[in-house]
């Protein structure tokens, strides 16, 4: 089974902003099995390549995430996973963040948060915005 098929709830590229902007939408409450991390993060891996691409013809070097945080469950995602993958991300992107929308996310999630921004730069935490809509 290829990693699209496999993973499509998880995330999909949502066309571009007004002004270029590539955009990803991630479903924060999708359940990821430990023994699926690993192609979890390739298929992450290579929508951010696609996304990045269609921000690049727009002449655009950034994207905007969006991960939605309505069906979140501390049991859907290990915090050692959302670590990994974030530092991951930031290795492999560092400078392609526009900004990250964090949409209805709990309280837990912020906590969480806390610790991912523990790696962060100060520039890319300012990227972050909460929204509970």
């Amino acid at each position: 089974m290829e990693l699209k098929e496999k993973f499509h709830e998880l995330a999909f590229i949502n066309d571009v902003t007004i002004d270029g902007h590539g955009i990803i939408n991630i479903n924060g409450g999708y359940k990821i099995s430990k023994t699926d991390e690993q192609d979890t993060l390739n298929y992450l891996v290579d929508i951010f390549d696609q996304v990045i691409k269609k921000s690049k013809l727009n002449n655009k070097e950034t994207i905007i995430i969006n991960v939605f945080l309505d069906n979140y469950s501390i049991k859907n995602i290990r915090q050692e996973f959302i670590i990994n993958s974030s530092k991951v991300l930031m290795t492999l992107y560092p400078d392609n963040l526009e900004q990250c929308n964090i949409i209805n996310s709990s309280y837990i999630f912020q906590n969480i948060l806390t610790l991912i921004k523990a790696f962060m730069d100060p520039v890319t935490k300012k990227k972050i915005i909460i929204k509970n809509i």
